[in-house]
């Protein structure tokens, strides 16, 4: 019985080893800017939807994957959603069905988006046992790589790209920029680890160490605008609206910051540590945090409009329409908010806990769960 048994795997390991792909081959792509190209959308990173959507969606389809998901989120352009894991694997899915069209593995891990640009995708992978990254270029319509980009220290942070070079950050304190044929145009030493996700805006580069120093760097040049001593420590995402620069500390606080000088315009304190987006709209700031507690803040002057328990861990960043806010959190829910009174109007249960923010592309909603599954929902009355 052994014996057989040993056959049936080693049939079971064939047939799901025949049904993967190794490469990711999209021959009808053409050749143009992508609708949801990075983590945010755009480098200032923007999570707002100008549209209403409501209460009440379904469950399209649903996508199983290898590998658990990073804080992270899809990207997709036309008509292909594009997805990581922390196995090493890229995904590529038929939006419409959920269909697997490719696939990519590397040995390590990948913890951020796949950047589009244009017809090729962007992405680091780290290596297991060393702080080592290698950043692959490849292009999506000929299957294949056009450039590795090997740099000492752990990438865990989302690229932003300018041109044709690209802007990141280690986790071991450095910045960089690279042209994606390998040439390192700049690089500059924090000394101090960086946990943040920076962001692109007019030029400047701008970040967040574990010191509690916000930098901002030209992007062109590489020179320093300024690193001014702000918080306590920050592991959250930068975010740029309307001429601010919005994030959070590990404390708790958020901060309002003028981008050009570094100083702050406002800042108000949530008392527990923050890791995810603020995100914004018109008008106000939306920030969860690891205590389960949603802010809503005046954009321009910090000013308290509410604040929602969710019983949860929020580490996502949410989804802002002009009626709700959707929050994920870690206790495998989905929060729809009402944005004016803060008022919890549904919530969905999930099978596993929320990892990847929440994308809308092409009026359907996206999510990870942590066992490993991409799901797609639309909107229904």
């Amino acid at each position: 019985m052994k014996k057989y048994s040993k056959y049936i795997l080693v049939f079971i390991s064939f047939l799901l080893l025949a049904g993967c792909s190794s490469d990711i081959s999209i021959k009808n792509a053409t050749y143009g800017e992508p609708s949801y190209k990075m983590f945010g959308r755009t480098p200032e990173r923007n999570f707002y939807v100008s549209q209403s959507i409501g209460d009440s969606i379904r469950l399209k389809w649903s996508a199983d994957i290898h590998g658990s998901f990073g804080n992270t989120s899809i990207t997709a352009m036309q008509k292909y959603i594009f997805a990581p894991d922390l196995s090493g694997r890229i995904y590529v899915f038929n939006i419409e069905n959920g269909k697997e069209l490719g696939e990519v593995k590397y040995k390590g891990a990948i913890n951020t988006t796949a950047l589009i640009d244009h017809l090729r995708i962007i992405f680091p992978v780290m290596e297991f046992k060393e702080p080592k990254t290698t950043i692959y270029n490849y292009n999506f319509q000929t299957a294949k790589h056009t450039s590795e980009i090997e740099v000492e220290g752990n990438v865990r942070s989302e690229i932003v790209n300018i041109g044709e070079d690209i802007l990141f950050v280690t986790e071991q304190g450095n910045a960089y920029r690279y042209s994606l044929t390998n040439e390192k145009i700049w690089e500059y030493a924090s000394k101090n680890f960086i946990h943040s996700i920076p962001v692109l805006y007019n030029d400047a580069y701008i970040f967040g160490n574990d010191k509690g120093e916000i930098i901002s760097i030209n992007a062109q040049t590489g020179k320093v605008n300024y690193a001014k001593k702000t918080g306590s420590g920050f592991e959250c995402g930068f975010s740029v609206s309307d001429n601010i620069l919005y994030c959070a500390d590990n404390s708790g606080m958020i901060y309002a910051v003028d981008i050009s000088s570094g100083e702050t315009i406002w800042k108000f304190n949530s008392k527990y540590k923050i890791t995810l987006t603020p995100a914004a709209d018109k008008e106000f700031l939306y920030v969860g945090n690891l205590r389960g507690e949603i802010y809503k803040l005046d954009k321009k002057t910090g000013r308290f409009q509410w604040k929602v328990s969710t019983n949860g861990i929020i580490d996502t960043t949410p989804i802002v329409f002009d009626d709700n806010l959707l929050q994920p959190d870690l206790n495998k829910k989905l929060h729809f908010i009402d944005k004016k009174t803060g008022v919890i109007v549904k919530t969905m249960s999930l099978e596993n806990r929320a990892k990847l923010s929440p994308v809308f592309y092409e009026n359907m909603l996206f999510l990870g769960i942590d066992n490993g599954k991409l799901l797609a929902f639309e909107k229904f009355q």
